[in-house]
């Protein structure tokens, strides 16, 4: 399956080897009768995180992008979906509170009305989806976050493009400091990602380690016409295999 692969419709469960890497793409808007089940799940705590919500639609979107995460582990771990468990990392990276499943990974993000949620084992990785928006301030962001590379690329770019390239440039670090876990602890301007439209993903020098970049590898997704998103993952031999999951068709999950 290429990088930039066609999402297929997920109608039965997935398998996961060794040597894949699963990303799933769900809607975070979810009819009533939907969210009953994915609430169900959730632990008490969690259910308090949601109501701290102001607006409903947040509350609701919080809720349908946990409890799926919950279903969808249940499914690969083969158990129930309110008995998985969490630690978080200084910098607030989840993974699973069960140390004899070191091996098994997984990152997800979420923007406006869509979740990606990413699964692998033995190897490290991130996910982000971004919304594409007109009205962000490209130059002010790029001069605090970027490195100095990525922001003479960007200069160079037509101004049509500034957008996506700043779209692109934002999803590739964000998905790199999501997989080592160190969130905006590690400084997005100490490294560099690629940049021209016409050049693939990838992570091109990270200060002061030589051998960093060499060690991960980026892949571009299409998650829906309006976003953008990166995965960005340890090593260079893994298989991407992409889903969208629908409310009317995750029935085998619950």
């Amino acid at each position: 399956m290429s990088p930039d692969s066609a999402w297929q419709k997920l109608s039965l469960p997935p398998v996961l080897a060794d040597d894949e890497i699963h990303v799933l793409r769900a809607s975070l808007e979810w009819p009533d009768v939907g969210m009953a089940a994915l609430e169900r799940v959730l632990t008490e705590e969690e259910r308090a995180r949601a109501e701290r919500y102001h607006f409903k639609k947040d509350r609701d979107r919080f809720v349908v992008a946990r409890g799926m995460l919950r279903y969808l582990l249940g499914h690969y771990l083969k158990c129930s979906p309110a008995e998985v468990r969490f630690f978080y990392s200084q910098y607030g990276k989840p993974s699973l509170a069960w140390p004899d499943l070191p091996a098994f990974q997984f990152n997800l993000s979420h923007s406006h009305s869509l979740v990606l949620y990413a699964f692998t084992i033995g190897r490290q990785l991130g996910i982000d989806i971004e919304r594409v928006r007109q009205d962000i301030d490209v130059p002010g962001i790029a001069r605090h976050t970027f490195s100095e590379a990525e922001r003479k690329v960007l200069a160079s770019v037509t101004a049509e493009s500034k957008v996506d390239v700043f779209f692109d440039c934002w999803t590739r670090k964000e998905a790199y400091v999501k997989a080592r876990g160190e969130g905006m602890h590690f400084g997005l301007s100490s490294f560099d990602v690629s940049l021209h439209p016409q050049d693939a993903p990838a992570l091109l020098r990270v200060k002061d380690n030589d051998e960093e970049a060499s060690r991960w590898s980026f892949r571009s997704l299409n998650p829906h016409p309006g976003y953008k998103a990166c995965l960005a993952a340890e090593g260079h031999t893994w298989r991407l295999k992409c889903w969208h999951l629908d409310e009317a068709d995750s029935g085998f999950l619950f």
